[in-house]
């Protein structure tokens, strides 16, 4: 459930008033901070859709409202989805949930076959949407941590954009991102290694670096991204 303004505030007051009466002075958080994120889950054929708030301890969870997909490859879907999510954010009051009234309202546990946090993680694939307060949106994969018990930062994939791009570009950035995702993911159970190759630099320094799978930049998913690495990929290649 997500509450209401009024009974935040009280929630807040009732609170403070406790703190004071043990002779503490405790100011709880009162408002939304930024970034202001959405997580994505991928998994049984849908998308799960949740926007995450700051709460009065100001740390962030996920809030009740959420959002289904199954038409998968529906990038403009997906983009109105991510920006309908950020509105619910930036009119939401922080989070004033008890730990029971969250744990109540857990993602995996109503829109998923799945009765154990540690089942859906291990199912589940989750990327992350990022705003900041200036518009620039960071788009990135997470990978499985601490045995299905949580996700982590990674490196195998990231997409810089704005909150002005369109939303089929936003949702082509997430499609792209679980791909990628899923791509590393079988590369991990294959055993399949990246190539890599090494420059010299005049000064004797040694460059290392992942030869790109040029088949998988394409410009119409990418952002035009695909001509900078291309590029960067041939100048470096010339180089050696």
């Amino acid at each position: 459930m997500d509450l209401s303004y009024e009974e935040t505030i009280r929630r807040i007051n009732e609170l403070e008033n406790e703190y004071l009466k043990r002779g503490l002075k405790r100011s709880l958080c009162r408002e939304v901070t930024y970034p202001y994120r959405v997580d994505l889950y991928k998994g049984e054929d849908q998308i799960i859709v949740v926007p995450t708030i700051t709460t009065i301890g100001v740390y962030s969870v996920d809030m009740a409202w959420h959002r289904q997909i199954t038409d998968l490859e529906n990038a403009e879907l997906i983009g109105n989805t991510i920006s309908e999510a950020l509105e619910h954010i930036g009119k939401s009051p922080v989070d004033a949930r008890t730990k029971k009234e969250r744990n109540e309202d857990a993602i995996w546990k109503n829109v998923s076959k799945y009765r154990s946090y540690k089942s859906f993680n291990k199912n589940y694939m989750l990327c992350i949407v990022s705003l900041e307060e200036n518009g620039d949106m960071r788009i990135s994969s997470t990978e499985r941590i601490n045995g299905n018990n949580g996700y982590g930062g990674t490196d195998e994939c990231r997409f810089f954009l704005s909150i002005n791009n369109s939303p089929e570009e936003i949702g082509n950035a997430v499609i792209n991102c679980f791909k990628m995702m899923e791509e590393a993911g079988e590369n991990k159970k294959t055993g399949k290694k990246k190539r890599t190759s090494v420059i010299e630099t005049l000064s004797d320094d040694k460059i290392s670096f992942e030869l790109p799978d040029l088949n998988r930049y394409e410009d119409e998913q990418d952002f035009h991204s695909a001509e900078i690495y291309q590029g960067v990929f041939v100048l470096i290649s010339e180089c050696r």
